[in-house]
């Protein structure tokens, strides 16, 4: 398990029988999806695609991504690019 991870369920001040079923469960893998759209497309729109293909979005590129854990919104941020790849910072946690 992640030290940082153990660290801070540590801090929560939970009981022990609490702080060891998180610290269980910390390790689950859990789906998540970054959302930077969410729009309807004409079915004869998406028949047009073919590679090359660019799709235009009417959110603005300022407009913040969503973060969901397997469905629920859980943060909104921005898609940053880390070296070769993408990643995403929280500037929102959600209730």
């Amino acid at each position: 398990m992640n030290g940082k991870v153990s660290e801070e369920l540590e801090n929560k001040h939970l009981t022990d029988g609490q702080s060891l079923i998180l610290k269980r469960l910390a390790g689950t893998e859990l789906g998540v999806n970054i959302v930077i759209c969410d729009q309807d497309f004409k079915l004869g729109e998406l028949m047009t695609l073919s590679p090359g293909s660019v799709l235009i979005f009417n959110t603005p590129e300022t407009e913040p991504a969503s973060l969901s854990v397997n469905g629920k919104k859980f943060a909104r941020g921005d898609v940053v690019r880390v070296g070769e790849k993408y990643g995403f910072q929280i500037k929102e946690l959600m209730n």
